[in-house]
């Protein structure tokens, strides 16, 4: 999958999604501190405030949650939505 070059209008400085640890208890801990800052298609550079930053490491797994995501909602069997709630995708053939 590619990242859009879509991004949150209005918004400075630019922000294409945000970066999050893993759900906690099915809730995302979304800080406005922690977003992508630019893309080349696959890559991008991800902005982190200091505190985030001390608790990753080379290899760990992150979550982006994209400005646009048509491509990714289509690959996915389910979804967890904002408000914590799961959506399963509904494939017709």
């Amino acid at each position: 999958m590619h990242l859009s070059k879509e991004m949150i209008e209005n918004c400075s400085p630019v922000n294409y999604g945000f970066m999050v640890l893993t759900p906690e208890s099915d809730r995302w801990n979304i800080r406005e501190t922690n977003y992508i800052r630019s893309l080349s298609q696959e890559h991008g550079i991800i902005k982190l405030d200091k505190e985030t930053f001390g608790q990753i490491s080379i290899g760990d797994m992150i979550y982006i949650i994209p400005v646009h995501s048509c491509l990714v909602v289509s690959a996915l069997a389910k979804y967890l939505t904002l408000g914590a709630r799961w959506i399963e995708a509904k494939i017709s053939l």
